[in-house]
């Protein structure tokens, strides 16, 4: 084994060289995939829970160091926001968008209140009009189903 003097060679494995040390380990057969997890996730979409759903996700991702949390949220997303669908009004609950949007800001607001806002990097992004957009819809159902 060739001795290695930087961080660029440390992410070198057999002459291929890693954009991140999480691309090395697994290259070099230290990590394990994301399958016991996405099982975990499975079966979470099963009991039909979205906010229990939500809370195990980001345990995963910010207790667990999923390989792919990017192909685990895409994979889960519709079950961990059915719940946003019900509580809007026609049309705003078939608005895939906003119904996505409210599920991205979710996740961020509980990874930042568990002080690694960081994580959320991984799975997107949230803009201050996608923010707007959600406060003023929810605005809308709370005034709207008032008695």
């Amino acid at each position: 084994m060739q001795e290695k003097k930087s961080f660029e060679d440390i992410r070198t494995v057999d002459g291929v060289h890693y954009n991140t040390f999480k691309e090395t380990g697994r290259a070099l057969g230290l990590l394990h995939d994301d399958e016991m997890w996405d099982l975990v996730m499975k079966d979470a979409a099963y009991e039909k829970l979205p906010k229990q759903m939500r809370t195990l996700f980001v345990m995963l991702v910010s207790e667990v160091g999923l390989l792919d949390v990017k192909r685990l949220y895409d994979k889960y997303k519709d079950a961990l926001s059915e719940d946003f669908q019900h509580q809007l009004l026609p049309p705003n609950n078939v608005n895939q968008d906003l119904i996505h949007w409210m599920l991205l800001i979710d996740i961020q607001d509980r990874l930042e209140v568990l002080g690694k806002p960081e994580l959320f990097q991984e799975i997107g992004f949230v803009t201050d009009y996608m923010r707007v957009t959600v406060s003023a819809t929810k605005k809308r159902v709370t005034i709207l189903s008032m008695p």
